[in-house]
């Protein structure tokens, strides 16, 4: 029995231009089909008698470390579509094993290729002393007489030319206010899709983006956020001109991170208003965590909810 691991993706979103990107540092990858069957009882009999798939509903998701590579090919935003006629759009890559347990040689291994659909961030998420993680998901359309998975097993892996690295929590200015002891921090992308069909076809054929609503959640140990000199009950407000977030890249030396002035790091700027949602959370022996929540929006120049610098400089 063969057996497969993860091991790339490729993204090729340009309708028949342009060069594919391989996305590398994959953590996992998952494909649920979401099959709804039609299997109506009738009235001389309490079985059903006759089954059918009437649609699927496929999504793809997974998670990477590779976060500028992702980001500065599809956005914040999302909504990346995939339609192509000779290119492939997104390609799904497992490497196959020998009975050795060495990778296999040749052209062997498994790829998933769709050909029509859409591609979104989901989340970024990194706690104290872990890496900053992407999350991402992937939902195919039928794309004329292309099947909306192409499964194959003859399959050469690509070369993966993107050099890994990490990124762990930076500083964080909110409201005008510097943050300390921050120990985590979750950004929900806030893109929603909804794909439809019509036609009684088992697969859909049409997409739209539903929502692009951000949140960002900050964890930490400081129970001085909440004050009126602070963030007081009422919120505070984040603005593009004061308010960012960074993640710092680390190094594999001594130094353990790239120095700030390196136009290496990945920064946030933001607007929309933050309020604390739990101010203290404490047990008899362990310390307190107060919990900040901003809800991103549209500022008043029209600016982004928010906005990501994949080579920037920490100032």
């Amino acid at each position: 029995m063969s057996v497969y691991q993860p091991f790339a993706m490729k993204i090729h979103t340009d309708a028949d231009s342009g060069g594919a990107i391989i996305l590398p540092d994959i953590l996992n990858k998952s494909s649920t089909h979401n099959p709804e069957f039609s299997a109506d009882l009738v009235a001389h009999d309490n079985v059903p008698l006759f089954v059918a798939v009437k649609s699927q509903k496929p999504v793809i998701s997974g998670e990477t470390f590779a976060v500028p590579t992702f980001l500065d090919n599809v956005a914040t935003k999302g909504g990346k579509g995939i339609l192509t006629t000779t290119n492939p759009g997104i390609v799904l890559y497992f490497k196959k094993f020998d009975d050795n347990g060495d990778v296999a040689a040749g052209s062997v291994h498994r790829s998933f290729t769709i050909t029509g659909g859409v591609l979104v961030p989901k989340s970024m998420s990194v706690d104290h002393q872990g890496d900053l993680r992407l999350r991402w998901e992937l939902h195919p359309l039928k794309n004329g007489s292309n099947a909306v998975i192409i499964e194959a097993d003859n399959a050469a892996l690509p070369t993966v030319t993107v050099a890994s690295a990490r990124w762990t929590l930076g500083g964080m200015t909110i409201g005008n206010i510097a943050l300390t002891e921050y120990t985590g921090i979750e950004i929900d992308f806030g893109n929603t899709v909804q794909s439809r069909g019509s036609q009684s076809d088992v697969y859909d054929t049409h997409i739209e983006q539903r929502t692009h609503e951000p949140m960002i959640t900050i964890t930490g140990i400081d129970p001085g956020w909440f004050k009126a000199a602070s963030i007081p009950l009422g919120g505070i407000a984040a603005a593009y001109a004061t308010d960012k977030i960074y993640f710092r890249k680390r190094t594999q030396d001594g130094t353990h991170f790239v120095a700030n002035g390196t136009a290496t790091h990945i920064k946030i700027t933001l607007a929309g208003l933050a309020a604390i949602d739990q101010a203290f959370r404490a047990e008899a022996q362990r310390i307190s965590e107060t919990t900040l929540r901003i809800k991103l929006a549209k500022d008043s120049s029209g600016n982004a909810p928010m906005t990501i610098a994949t080579a920037s400089a920490i100032t």
